[in-house]
């Protein structure tokens, strides 16, 4: 079967994203060091909203995300990936509904895909 012009790409989704890092996140030294390193960084998400900038998905530092519950995604690289699960995204931070982001933010690369349904999943859990 030959390939044509008019193949559908592959599904963003479905190829390996982040590292989950499923040791990690039962290590508590580990998880406190990572909400403290300035390096790590948060995604901000609610029920059905997240924190975008006009980049696409916004990261911020540990220091500066708002109360909530919070978790670990695992790694990109070498860097953390933490998530805060909060009842409402802040209007800073530029909260856009799921859905929307997913179709504004289309040019999403397959990793920050990625790392926005672990989250998401793991706010409506």
């Amino acid at each position: 079967m030959s390939k044509s012009s008019t193949e559908v790409p592959l599904f963003a989704f479905g190829t390996p994203g982040h590292d989950r890092d499923g040791d990690g996140r039962t290590d508590v030294d580990m998880l406190a060091a990572a909400w403290s390193d300035p390096d790590s960084r948060v995604l901000v998400v609610g029920p059905d909203q997240v924190a975008t900038d006009e980049y696409g998905l916004r990261w911020i530092r540990p220091a500066d995300a708002p109360a909530g519950e919070r978790v670990y995604l695992g790694r990109t690289g070498s860097t953390t990936r933490l998530a805060v699960l909060v009842d409402q995204v802040p209007d800073t931070l530029t909260p856009r509904g799921v859905r929307a982001a997913a179709t504004e933010l289309a040019g999403l690369d397959p990793e920050a895909g990625g790392l926005l349904v672990h989250a998401m999943g793991l706010a409506n859990w």
